[in-house]
């Protein structure tokens, strides 16, 4: 996996020209499949350190997450909390963390 730095100071991990947002977005998208698939399906995709770059660009930019995370937990809660979102996914989701596994998405 190849990170790059946004210009907002987070890592992605796609070398494609995207928006802030649509980085932010993928960050969150990333975390909420991290989160299932290391605490329901114990099969994570993420090392440590690539999981904590992740939870550091949300907590970074914590007044710009969607509600889904900000309503569950404070600033500085993430990581410590991060099994919490782990059965909070969709089906589409829970599709699409496998699809991410698998190198599909």
């Amino acid at each position: 996996m190849s990170w790059v730095r946004t210009e907002n100071g987070g890592m992605s991990d796609t070398s494609q020209q995207m928006s802030w947002q649509s980085i932010l977005d993928w960050q969150v998208e990333m975390f909420f499949y991290s989160c299932y698939l290391y605490y329901v399906l114990d099969n994570p995709k993420l090392d440590d350190a690539g999981f904590d770059r992740i939870v550091e660009i949300l907590e970074n930019h914590f007044n710009e997450l969607p509600e889904r995370i900000t309503h569950t937990v404070g600033p500085g809660q993430i990581k410590a909390n991060a099994h919490l979102f782990a059965h909070d996914l969709t089906e589409k989701e829970k599709e699409n963390a496998l699809l991410w596994k698998n190198n599909e998405l």
